[in-house]
């Protein structure tokens, strides 16, 4: 195999491996590809993911700001579910006597912030062991800094409200514990449920060990096929789910294993076309969290072992990449899907569990453009020192389902001996 071969079959496994800085499906880091390193051969290489996550799709494939979530409006109702005693009678019967105030009246509506930076390094060895076989590594480490803010806005009534009891209603102090609760009811409800408060953090965290394995199947002067097998262990350090509603995450706490296959095909001299197909299997496993109540994730219920099974994934891909004296220019396109994901419990009702799974299942179209050069060309031509290759891909993502909408960015520098 040529030196160019080999630089090419190690940059397009090892590029395989991805980004798993974050849990939940990912955009792609890299266009498929079916080759495979020479006996004997060895990368070192070094990607760099950045996202700035601020939207995504929800459940209706809508385009929606993250900080939207905690966007509710808050009746009467709603606030009579909070209150006991004087304070209870003290709005009811404020509620009773203001004209056009009932208990679906809009008293106000929560409104929160949410901005990520996630920049995750992952390191990766690729070996190859035969002619045929193909063994990988890698480790990501990620950096995430949140910005998290949140506040209200209140509505006429609320004013009104507050007014009556104040003077007509002649309950003064109800009065002052609602002006109280209502300066940031997503903050009091997080600290009456026991949760940490929400504030802004920069965390760096290891993620998921993925070992990678490929196999050539057939080859001849037009065709490659691969078949592949990823087994991600679970070393990286999970979001704390206890009692905190915001977290970064390295991995997602479980085992995952995929199997793939690719297939390369040379149309032209300098042009080939790739496919590829993946399945992957996320193994249940038990873990400790809040619980939601009557559809709040914001509980008090906590279940320290429950049984989480994260849905299946399936991917397609297919692309197209120009090779010319060692410029890259490649362009592919991705479908994901994932299955809901699924938590079990004895410790409270059914309906409490299942509802940690709604909008779970997601669909993910995406597309992907990559640009590099590697100095193969130059190395065998005696103009440079060593073999090296530098890309940057761009993911773009223009439709889906409750996944992230924004775009995400690769670097990836490799050396081989």
């Amino acid at each position: 195999m040529t030196t160019k071969r080999i630089l090419l079959s190690s940059l397009l496994l090892a590029s395989q491996v991805g980004y798993a800085g974050m849990s939940n499906m990912k955009a792609p880091t890299d266009l498929p590809s079916a080759m495979v390193m020479p006996k004997g051969v060895r990368s070192l290489k070094l990607l760099r993911v950045s996202a700035g996550p601020t939207k995504n799709y929800n459940n209706a494939g809508e385009e929606k700001f993250l900080g939207d979530a905690m966007k509710k409006e808050i009746t009467y109702s709603e606030i009579l579910k909070t209150k006991k005693g004087i304070d209870k009678a003290g709005i009811k019967g404020a509620m009773a006597s203001i004209s056009g105030h009932n208990l679906d009246t809009v008293l106000m509506t929560t409104k929160g912030q949410v901005n990520i930076k996630a920049d995750v390094t992952v390191p990766v060895f690729v070996w190859g062991i035969t002619e045929k076989w193909t063994l990988g590594f890698a480790l990501p480490i990620t950096k995430q800094s949140t910005n998290v803010d949140t506040g209200v806005e209140q509505t006429g009534e609320l004013v009104s409200l507050k007014k009556y009891l104040s003077t007509s209603g002649g309950v003064p102090n109800t009065a002052n514990r609602l002006v109280r609760d209502t300066m940031n009811p997503v903050a009091k409800s997080l600290a009456d449920k026991g949760f940490a408060p929400l504030k802004n953090e920069t965390t760096t965290k290891m993620g998921d060990l993925k070992i990678i394995n490929k196999l050539r199947v057939y080859k001849n002067d037009k065709n490659m096929v691969t078949l592949g097998g990823e087994l991600t262990l679970p070393t990286g350090e999970e979001r704390t789910y206890v009692n905190k509603l915001v977290d970064s995450a390295g991995g997602d706490g479980q085992t995952d294993l995929a199997l793939g296959v690719n297939h390369d095909f040379k149309t032209l001299k300098y042009l080939t076309l790739s496919s590829g197909l993946k399945y992957t299997v996320q193994f249940k496993d038990n873990f400790a969290g809040n619980v939601p109540e009557n559809g709040s994730p914001i509980s008090d219920l906590i279940d320290y072992n429950m049984e989480r099974d994260l849905g299946n994934e399936f991917e397609a891909a297919v692309a197209g990449t120009f090779n010319y004296r060692g410029a890259k220019l490649g362009l592919g396109y991705f479908y994901k899907n994932k299955e809901k994901d699924e938590y079990t419990g004895s410790k409270y009702q059914a309906a409490n569990y299942e509802e940690m799974g709604k909008d779970t299942d997601q669909v993910m179209h995406s597309l992907l453009a990559k640009v590099g050069y590697d100095t193969i060309t130059l190395f065998k031509e005696k103009k440079f020192p060593i073999p090296l290759s530098v890309s940057l891909t761009q993911s773009f993502v223009p439709n889906g389902k409750n996944v992230i909408a924004d775009d995400m960015t690769t670097f990836d520098f490799s050396m081989f001996f």
